[in-house]
C-alpha cells in the first residue's frame, strides 16, 4: 500500500466438479477513493506512469521478449501494440507455461523504491493445469512520478503503507481470509 493505491495478491479457488479444484492467484491494483466512504477501484499501470516508460521496460523484460518471440507478430512500435501482441499468448518460464491476460496493466504491486526508481512486480497467471495456483512476475522499474514520491518513500520506510518487498516482514506470516460460496441449488 502506498498512499491511495493498494495492492493484493489475490487467491481465488472453488471446486467446480472434476478431477481438481481450480485455483488462481495473482496481483490486483486498486485506487482507495474515500470521497463517500471507502471505496475500491481498479487501477491500471497507465494511470499512473507514462505509456512511453511503461513499454520500454516491458520492451526490455525477458519474459516479454520471449512471449513476443513465440508470438511471431513482430516488433510493436508502442504499448498498446504490446499489449495486443501479448494478450492471450502463453510463453515458458523454465518451469511452467504463463500467460498475458488483456487487464495484465491491473495485475501490479509497488515492489521497492530504490532512489528515483521504482520496481514493480506484475503477475501472469499459469497457463497449463499442472501450474494451477501458481503465478510468475516480470519485475520492471519505472521512474517514481512526482506526485506518488511521498507515499512511495513513505512507504518504502513503513511510515504509511508499505512495499511488497517488506510484506513477510510486516503481516510476519498471517494472511486474511474471505470465503465465499453459492447457496444450494
Amino acid at each position: 500500500m502506498a498512499g491511495r493505491y493498494l495492492s493484493l495478491l489475490e487467491q481465488r479457488a472453488c471446486y467446480c466438479g472434476g478431477a481438481h479444484a481450480n485455483v488462481s492467484k495473482d496481483f490486483r491494483a486498486y485506487r482507495i477513493d474515500n470521497t463517500h466512504g471507502p471505496t475500491l477501484t481498479g487501477i491500471y499501470l497507465r494511470e499512473i506512469f507514462g505509456e512511453g516508460v511503461i513499454f520500454e521496460a516491458l520492451r526490455n523484460d525477458k519474459v516479454v521478449k520471449a512471449a513476443l518471440v513465440e508470438s511471431q507478430k513482430g516488433a510493436p512500435t508502442n504499448l498498446d501494440g504490446l499489449l495486443q501482441a501479448l494478450n492471450g499468448q502463453s510463453v515458458d518460464t523454465g518451469s511452467c507455461r504463463y500467460m498475458f491476460d488483456e487487464d495484465l496493466l491491473n495485475r501490479f504491486a509497488f515492489f521497492d523504491v530504490q532512489g528515483d526508481r521504482v520496481a514493480v512486480r506484475i503477475s501472469l497467471p499459469y497457463d497449463t493445469e499442472s501450474c494451477r495456483g501458481s503465478t510468475a512476475q516480470i519485475g520492471i522499474w519505472l521512474p517514481v512520478p512526482a506526485e506518488l514520491r511521498n507515499d512511495l518513500f513513505a512507504a518504502k520506510k513503513r511510515t504509511a503503507g508499505f512495499v511488497m518487498a517488506d510484506a513477510e516482514r510486516v503481516s510476519k506470516g498471517r494472511q486474511t481470509g474471505v470465503s465465499a460460496s453459492d447457496p444450494p441449488r
